[in-house]
């Protein structure tokens, strides 16, 4: 547990200290990173199912680091399957949309039957060290989803969490959708 949490803090302090410059971006689609990531949990000793059925998915074309879009993601698996009823289900999918702005977004969603969250505590999800009162004996650093957000918004993405007390938890990844036209100008 130690090390977990000097290796986050590390992390946090580098995301902080470079910004943008701590990514190695290039252009790609998340599916390998997605499979490998939905893959290694299922391979974890747990007491959960996991539903992820990539066929169905639509992968756009992203900008993004692909060793800090796999820490995102791991996170946010780890914390689903952690906080999980036994014999509960996990769920991988994933969404789009275009915002107000004409902005195309991808989203990776996790939605777990796990304990869930009250409203108070959804608020302050996402603090350092912050930790909801219901976790109690489940290990962990409460900074998980701080080091998530932190990827995200140099991605120029963000997360989406919506969870219900008793009832479960869903957390969406929103990574912005590269335009083709710009693409093809920034490999010229």
């Amino acid at each position: 547990n130690l090390k977990h949490l000097v290796d986050d803090l590390l992390d946090i302090a580098r995301i902080e200290a470079k910004g943008s410059d701590a990514l190695n971006l290039s252009p790609g689609t998340v599916k390998a990173i997605v499979d490998e990531c939905c893959e290694a949990i299922t391979g974890d000793d747990n007491s959960c199912s996991l539903i992820y059925e990539p066929e169905k998915c639509v992968w756009p074309m992203l900008m993004l680091d692909s060793n800090k879009i796999k820490q995102a993601l791991m996170n946010i698996l780890t914390n689903a399957f952690k906080y999980s009823k036994a014999n509960g289900l996990v769920v991988v999918d994933t969404t789009r949309l275009t915002d107000e702005f004409g902005v195309a977004w991808f989203g990776i969603q996790v939605t777990d039957q796990g304990i869930g969250m009250s409203q108070e505590q959804l608020a302050r999800v996402g603090e350092k060290f912050y930790r909801a009162d219901n976790a109690g004996s489940i290990p962990g650093t409460g900074l998980g989803v701080a080091l998530t957000s932190e990827i995200l918004a140099l991605h120029d993405g963000h997360i989406e969490i919506t969870s219900q007390l008793g009832q479960g938890t869903q957390v969406t990844l929103w990574l912005p959708v590269v335009d083709q036209d710009e693409l093809q100008v920034a490999g010229d």
